[in-house]
């Protein structure tokens, strides 16, 4: 049967919950995805107060727990969740136990019902809390989200819904996507770990993952941006069928947002050397490039 990995950070962690929603599936175990930030949003008339949905932010990380599901089991989930309509399945990554990387569907709240300003039924909250004991997960991410709900106060009261976005191709001031990120405050050039490789295939840059002391760091720009914008950012990139939206590590130390490519094509791929697409563009590619 193909299964695959489904990241629970709320109520599904519960075991006697998912023995119910889907039978068959099996535990894999705790992992955690950095880069995303617990929080109590909208209003379930099921639950009867705010429900668990995840934010990206940096230096933040959600803990949970990793179940195998069968596709069926996930369209079971799906009705459960409300998805897609209010839930939405999303790929992130998360760690396991390990430390190994990996990807996983998750359900995240879709904007037009992630309105802070209600708290979670206590009863709902302990459940999440339980879990949080049976599986001996770090207690303060989500003492610290029970406690923004306490003080959310009235809806749309939350100063620092946004997050901080690394782009490197179109999206970089001057180029054909940059309309999508008028106001947004800019916070400068950058550039990242050598963990990266930046590559052009077509008209387009695309950055990846590097083997290991194979990497060069990619050149790119710095922005905040409000977590509302992220819809159209993910229609753009057409994540994650083709970009993937990740948690990566900057030069300085900081963590932001990135797009790396889902799969990178087999042929016709030129490696640019120096990491950044505006200068090894505006140079004609000139400036060298081994292509694949």
């Amino acid at each position: 049967m193909n299964r695959k990995l489904y990241f629970a950070f709320g109520s599904n962690m519960d075991r006697g919950q998912m023995a119910v929603r889907c039978p068959s599936a099996t535990e894999f175990g705790a992992a955690a995805a950095y880069g995303w930030r617990l929080e109590f949003r909208g209003w379930s008339s099921g639950r009867q107060g705010a429900v668990a949905t995840v934010i990206p932010r940096q230096r933040a990380v959600v803990h949970g727990l990793l179940w195998l599901v069968s596709e069926a089991e996930m369209q079971r989930l799906d009705l459960y969740e409300g998805a897609p309509w209010y839930y939405g399945r999303h790929q992130v990554e998360v760690s396991t136990a390990s430390g190994r990387p990996t990807w996983a569907t998750t359900y995240i709240l879709n904007p037009e019902h992630a309105l802070p300003g209600c708290k979670p039924n206590p009863d709902y909250a302990m459940i999440i809390a339980q879990a949080y004991r049976d599986l001996g997960l770090d207690w303060k991410p989500l003492r610290e989200a029970l406690q923004r709900s306490a003080r959310s106060g009235e809806v749309g009261n939350v100063s620092d819904d946004t997050f901080e976005l690394f782009v490197y191709g179109t999206l970089r001031r001057g180029q054909g996507n940059s309309a999508l990120l008028q106001g947004c405050e800019y916070l400068g050039q950058v550039r990242t770990t050598p963990d990266f490789n930046l590559f052009q295939t077509g008209s387009l840059p695309v950055m990846t993952t590097a083997a290991r002391n194979r990497g060069t760091g990619v050149v790119g720009e710095l922005y905040r941006v409000p977590s509302a914008l992220l819809p159209r950012l993910d229609a753009l990139e057409g994540h994650p069928d083709f970009y993937r939206r990740s948690s990566i590590m900057l030069q300085d130390g900081r963590r932001a947002t990135a797009y790396l490519i889902a799969q990178l094509p087999a042929r016709n791929v030129c490696r640019i050397p120096n990491g950044d697409w505006l200068s090894w563009s505006q140079g004609g590619g000139r400036l060298g490039g081994d292509w694949l």
